[in-house]
């Protein structure tokens, strides 16, 4: 019985934003942030008569982005908040897996991947956020929405053979929007909500 230890995971995180008043009900932000991931857990090939893998501290990632985000806070019978983020994450291996993926592509199909970042399973540029309420004495309603572009990904060919470089190709754009209304009738001292 061997005993491994593992070092700690370490984060080095930046960020720097502001807001600012534009009226009495509304305020605009941005937000730059950088973070660097060191001793991510990975799997190391060992080329022994054996040829087996451990798990081991290899993997490095890094996040940066800037966020803009505008908010009026509920007057006149309504409020908003819009949130756009653009980012970006990269690192030496896309999953923990990667490096033992990568024996194994090379022993089969003959493609040696070269040492560079590659875009990480997670990465997604583009996001944007909103919600708007309005609401009245006796109806009102709110519709939350969420935008994004797609997730990476390795195309690959029927047999699973990789095409191109790992997360190369980019999922469609996505998008969820749910919206919610109200409606409130009085009978004398009965209160009825519709919702």
């Amino acid at each position: 019985f061997r005993r491994v230890l593992f070092r700690s995971e370490t984060t080095h995180a930046y960020e720097f934003g502001g807001e600012y008043i534009l009226s009495e009900d509304m305020v605009a932000g941005i937000r730059m942030f950088y973070k660097d991931t060191y001793d991510y857990i990975a799997t190391q090939p060992l080329f022994t008569p054996d040829n087996h893998t451990r798990i081991a501290n290899l993997d490095y990632a890094n996040s940066r982005g800037i966020e803009f985000t505008i908010e009026k806070r509920f007057s006149h019978h309504y409020s908003f908040s819009i949130n756009y983020t653009y980012s970006r994450a990269e690192g030496n291996a896309d999953q923990w897996s990667t490096h033992s993926s990568e024996v194994w592509n090379a022993s089969v199909y003959g493609i040696v991947p070269p040492k560079k970042t590659v875009t990480l399973a997670w990465d997604q540029p583009h996001t944007l956020s909103t919600n708007f309420s309005l609401s009245f004495d006796t109806w009102g309603g709110s519709i939350i929405g969420e935008v994004g572009s797609g997730l990476p990904y390795t195309p690959r060919e029927a047999r699973g053979k990789p095409l191109g470089d790992i997360n190369s190709g980019r999922q469609p754009w996505t998008g969820t929007f749910d919206m919610r209304a109200y409606r409130t009738l009085y009978f004398d001292e009965l209160k009825l909500t519709f919702v």
